[in-house]
């Protein structure tokens, strides 16, 4: 035994440790200083969207998912008032042009300049454009407060008579059937081909002067367009059942203060057969704590409830607590920021919560500035500040990402 430990201590004294090489990400690149909503990936993930400054003029790359690989760059500026909107097969995209009367569209060989006449986007990176079901109309709506429907056969375009003083955001439904438009507290349906009102429900944010500049800032369809989700900045949550036409909207506040963050997953097994789920967080202020809920539209039920943790004290000076549901496998992705309190600064985590209970929580780098998942789950890219605050992204396989952290 004395020389079998003399053996064992002179082998560990001479081994040499095993070394892992550090994994990489798929790519990196120099990116505009613009806002986190211009970080997009295609409906299938197998294109991602950033803007980078070529000569100080800024202008949209297209990067192959898969290898980083740079597809194309716009052959005109774009300015960055409203996130693109991507074909539904990803292959191509339009995006505001360099000129306030102009779009640019990728058709995924080329870029092609639409002149609009008149019209006009507004002047911040707060809107978003989107293709109807059909790809014959795109809505934008922007920090104009207005919302305009451009016709893309004879590129001609018209303000939606919305009779309101303020519209928020404009979604078409993916069955082709309405387009959603909010207006502070009312959500109007349109008719998605003669674009005249169907519906209209009012009174989804109490009337009063503390909320009356509130706006509608969630309108989410479910897959199949039968559900339609509404959010509101003060905590309001709303669905409404598209086959029951005479219906109220239901309120989902529950036993809950808030709720935010409303996205829907879709989730295909033995258990639930092509079910569409509402993820969405809500909060109790009164006991300070978070939780995270998937909603069973169906049967008007909550079938799990993941309590993420108390409430941290940063979200109320500024804090994020950001959800992104991956549609096909009914997960979580949640980016939070909690104060260090030795250090004085903020630090951010990424959670994968899975409906089962299992999740996982890494913190993100020093560095991090914002993510974008591709909605298969299969991509992630990370936003950081590097010397002299330059901004690059880092194109990584999530779960390679995870691993890493």
């Amino acid at each position: 035994m004395k020389y079998l430990a003399s053996l064992l201590l002179a082998t560990s004294l001479v081994s040499t440790p095993i070394c892992t090489a550090q994994a990489e990400p798929i790519a990196q690149f120099e990116i505009s200083n613009i806002s986190n909503n211009l970080f997009s990936f295609s409906p299938d993930g197998a294109v991602f969207a950033s803007i980078v400054d070529v000569d100080k003029v800024p202008q949209m790359e297209l990067h192959n998912s898969e290898t980083g690989e740079l597809i194309t760059r716009s052959t005109q500026s774009v300015s960055g008032t409203f996130s693109p909107a991507w074909t539904s097969d990803g292959h191509g995209l339009y995006t505001e042009g360099g000129g306030q009367e102009q779009m640019l569209h990728w058709d995924g060989k080329k870029w092609n300049l639409l002149d609009l006449k008149g019209i006009e986007f507004g002047l911040f990176s707060f809107g978003r454009a989107e293709l109807s079901a059909d790809a014959t109309m795109l809505s934008v709506d922007n920090f104009k407060t207005d919302i305009s429907i451009v016709r893309l056969a004879n590129q001609s375009w018209q303000l939606l008579d919305t009779q309101e003083e303020i519209s928020d955001l404009a979604i078409w439904s993916p069955d082709g059937r309405y387009l959603a438009t909010g207006h502070g507290g009312t959500v109007i349906l349109w008719d998605a081909k003669k674009l005249h009102e169907v519906r209209r429900f009012e009174g989804l944010v109490p009337d009063n002067d503390y909320n009356r500049f509130t706006s509608i800032d969630t309108l989410d369809w479910s897959p199949s367009g039968q559900y339609l989700a509404i959010g509101t900045p003060i905590g309001n949550g709303y669905l409404v059942d598209l086959e029951n036409t005479e219906a109220d909207p239901i309120d989902l506040l529950g036993d809950f203060t808030s709720v935010s963050q409303l996205q829907w997953v879709l989730k295909t097994g033995l258990f639930w057969q092509e079910q569409e789920v509402l993820i969405y967080k809500a909060s109790n202020e009164k006991v300070h704590e978070d939780h995270l809920l998937w909603y069973d539209p169906e049967d008007n039920d909550v079938i799990y409830d993941h309590m993420v943790g108390p409430q941290s004290p940063l979200l109320f000076i500024g804090g994020n607590f950001l959800v992104q549901t991956l549609i096909g496998s009914g997960k979580a992705v949640v980016q939070t920021e909690m104060p260090d309190l030795v250090r004085q600064i903020s630090i951010n985590y990424i959670s994968v919560i899975e409906p089962d209970g299992n999740s996982v929580r890494k913190k993100l780098p020093d560095n991090f500035r914002g993510m974008a998942i591709s909605p298969d789950g299969r991509f992630i890219v990370i936003r950081e500040y590097v010397d002299n605050r330059v901004q690059k992204a880092s194109l990584w396989d999530f779960d390679t990402f995870m691993d890493e952290l």
